[in-house]
């Protein structure tokens, strides 16, 4: 109960603050957006321009978030992995390319 248990309360404070702290950032970030799309599309826009932004909307909305999470690590994981081979070219540190490259093929299967 000693230095290691006030160390690890002080480490879970500190998690604790920063994923509030992402919380907060996302919600300044996201409810603007929203609500000046939402008034664009009530109050602004064109009736044709409306009429498929709503069906765009409502599609978006329909699909469950988890499949936009398989389609980011189907689709975005396997050109970020490439990404990072064309970065990392000719580096001296071969243990992290190592990893990647066996976390890579982990996935491919």
């Amino acid at each position: 109960m000693g230095a290691n248990s006030s160390q690890s309360s002080i480490w879970d404070c500190l998690c604790y603050i920063n994923i509030h702290c992402w919380v907060f950032l996302a919600i300044c970030i996201g409810v603007p957006i929203g609500l000046f799309t939402a008034i664009n599309l009530a109050e602004i826009a064109p009736v044709k321009l409306r009429k498929i932004l709503k069906s765009a909307i409502e599609l978006l909305a329909g699909i469950p978030s988890v499949v936009y999470g398989l389609l980011g690590i189907l689709i975005v994981n396997p050109m970020m992995y490439k990404l990072e081979l064309m970065i990392y070219h000719g580096s001296k540190n071969t243990s992290i390319y190592r990893w990647g490259q066996s976390f890579y093929q982990l996935l491919s299967y």
